[in-house]
């Protein structure tokens, strides 16, 4: 066990440690390492797999916001990027009532899909869920996207052109829906037939390898275009999906015909077969790597071409993840860019999608917890971690005579904060204790030994929990509908702004993915914001801005001054520095409200004049 990273986490195939399974890994059983250790085994494909899937896991996780949204997609989707999250950590092992999941699926049930992806991906997260008590819903959405199939079958934008990737999330949407029991009928199964072989693209005679001739013929992104990757992906993907579906309502001239036009596609993808980008040299690369997976894992094919898809995908895969844990680029916290975001969010879903072989739809659970190991102190106490919600600590075996082990925590950085999370003198089970965190965080622990009259101290250990269910947030999730402010004609000002995309409207556009920030040299950070008519007002929910819990440590407001309609003042705390809480003015009772100013008096982590601080969301209740 001496070869283990250190403070770095590990996968172990156990989902809990019961005592008998922490007295065998104080005996020395063999867990999971990650890549780096000098026990790593080079070949093990699956086991560097996993621990790259954990982390993409824990990358999406963090980046969720307090009302169970994700940013991506802001403008013009009511659902965005949200459910082909939740659909990719559902089909990437997190279990249905896994918070994350539930403050999602609360989100997406205040929303209305109006276009092809929303509705799709909407109805591929419903039925990723297993969850038959969704099935209202779910026939809602089904019906919405059969309402609007085209009478050439092939999906399009709203008020736009028609193409083949609108009809591949239709086709894997209604895949997923009819295996939840929704009837989803023949004729529509044709129509995207049809639809998806207009995008045929003009076929090819090629030399093949072993002699002989074959055609090659990729598909398209619209119809009369030339050959890429991601579409040929996507129409071998409807193609089988059609053909399953239908079954034997297809004659044995209809399955033979099916089966040359992928075949042909196959060869195509075959011989333009790349890791590096979407062939022959198109836009989103991510998504053609999704492709390479849903084609082998539906025709069952180990190769495409002469390549090993997912041994050379997942490699490729593996390398490319960036430090947080996401693909595209590294993600700088000082910055706030939308459209990187969007990118590493998608890239990252596609990624994990692969790695997960997704198309397979098992539904088993992301082998392993989480388990970790400090750094050894000079007197050798070493303490250990598994797990989310409960953790279980315990100490290693060391030649150091102990009577008692107390466990300790605090948020990182927090020197003078500690929290006794309890106390042990089971050593026959390494001290081992068990704790439910009440927030999600990252948290910092370590622990204290009593050996004769020294007082030994372990090394800090950062363990990451995601498990807690945490009521405010889930009442987050609809706070938007309840929004009085929701689409009125503002006018809004502010002291000053940070840059081109935090923009004072942004604080009053019911989006919390988007934010105002003061400029850092702002010394009287403000902003404002009047009403076209007066509404009555009971509350006012403030947001800091970058209301994620991945964005703790940063500057956010502490005190502010809430003045309504230029004379009533009232001062308004956030009511902590380590927790994204939306701070609330409860008024006595209803008053009409025609302008709003708010003043940022008082900063956590920083200060007004040398820290960028500001808002996500300014919402206004009438009850």
């Amino acid at each position: 066990m001496g070869d283990l990273p250190l403070n770095q986490p590990v996968l172990a195939y156990n989902p809990s440690m019961t005592s008998r399974m922490i007295s065998l890994i104080l005996a020395g059983s063999t867990l999971l390492l990650s890549p780096g250790t000098k026990a790593w085994a080079q070949d093990d494909l699956d086991v560097r797999v996993k621990a790259t899937i954990q982390k993409g896991i824990d990358f999406l996780l963090d980046r969720q916001l307090i009302d169970g949204s994700w940013a991506g997609w802001a403008k013009g989707y009511e659902c965005g990027v949200s459910p082909l999250i939740l659909f990719t950590l559902l089909r990437s092992g997190l279990s249905t009532d896994h918070p994350a999941i539930e403050r999602g699926l609360k989100f997406l049930g205040t929303k209305t899909p109006r276009n092809t992806y929303d509705g799709s991906s909407l109805l591929m997260a419903l039925g990723a869920t297993g969850d038959k008590t969704h099935s209202r819903w779910m026939k809602d959405v089904a019906e919405d996207l059969l309402e609007w199939m085209p009478d050439s079958g092939l999906y399009a934008y709203p008020n736009g052109a028609e193409d083949l990737s609108n009809s591949l999330f239709v086709a894997l949407a209604f895949d997923i829906a009819a295996e939840q029991g929704i009837k989803i009928p023949s004729s529509v199964w044709r129509s995207l037939l049809s639809g998806t072989l207009l995008c045929l693209a003009e076929p090819r005679m090629v030399e093949l390898p072993e002699g002989g001739r074959a055609v090659e013929q990729g598909f398209s992104y619209q119809e009369g275009a030339s050959s890429c990757g991601s579409m040929s992906a996507a129409g071998i993907t409807i193609l089988e999906i059609c053909r399953v579906r239908l079954g034997k309502r297809l004659s044995g001239g209809e399955q033979k015909a099916l089966k040359k036009k992928q075949d042909g596609a196959l060869l195509w993808l075959g011989n333009n077969f790349t890791l590096k980008h979407n062939p022959p040299a198109r836009s989103w690369h991510y998504f053609h790597l999704w492709g390479y997976e849903r084609v082998g894992s539906l025709l069952g094919v180990k190769t495409i071409g002469t390549h090993d898809w997912y041994r050379e995908g997942a490699e490729y895969l593996i390398k490319n993840q960036k430090k947080a844990g996401n693909w595209y680029s590294e993600i700088d916290p000082a910055k706030f860019d939308p459209s990187l975001a969007q990118m590493a969010e998608l890239r990252t879903c596609m990624a994990l999608l692969f790695l997960r072989r997704s198309t397979l739809k098992r539904t088993s659970a992301l082998a392993g917890t989480r388990v970790y190991r400090a750094k050894a102190t000079i007197k050798d106490l070493v303490l250990r971690a598994s797990g989310d919600t409960p953790l279980t600590l315990w100490t290693e075996k060391s030649e150091l005579v102990v009577e008692a082990v107390e466990y300790f925590c605090r948020f990182p950085g927090r020197e003078g904060q500690r929290l006794l999370l309890g106390k042990s003198k089971d050593h026959a089970n390494g001290f081992a204790i068990r704790h439910e965190f009440d927030r999600t965080a990252k948290w910092e622990v370590w622990c204290e030994a009593e050996s004769g009259s020294l007082r030994v101290k372990s090394d800090v250990l950062l363990v990451s929990i995601q498990g807690v269910k945490e009521p405010h947030l889930l009442e987050y999730a609809s706070d938007s509908t309840r929004n009085l402010l929701a689409r009125q004609d503002l006018v809004v000002t502010a002291s000053s702004r940070a840059g081109d995309n935090v923009s004072g409207p942004s604080a009053f556009d019911n989006y919390l993915a988007t934010f105002w920030e003061c400029r850092k040299s702002d010394t009287d950070p403000w902003i404002s914001v009047k009403l076209p008519r007066p509404v009555p007002v009971k509350k006012i929910l403030l947001s800091p801005s970058r209301a994620r819990r991945s964005d703790h440590g940063r500057a956010r407001p502490k005190l502010v001054l809430v003045t309504l309609n230029g004379r009533n003042s009232y001062k308004v705390l956030f009511p902590d520095q380590d927790d994204v809480i939306k701070a609330v003015l409860e008024l006595p009772r209803r008053k009409p409200v025609g302008s709003i100013k708010i003043e940022i008096l008082e900063v956590y982590h920083g200060a007004r004049g040398s820290s960028v601080v500001g808002l996500s969301e300014v919402e206004v209740v009438g009850r």
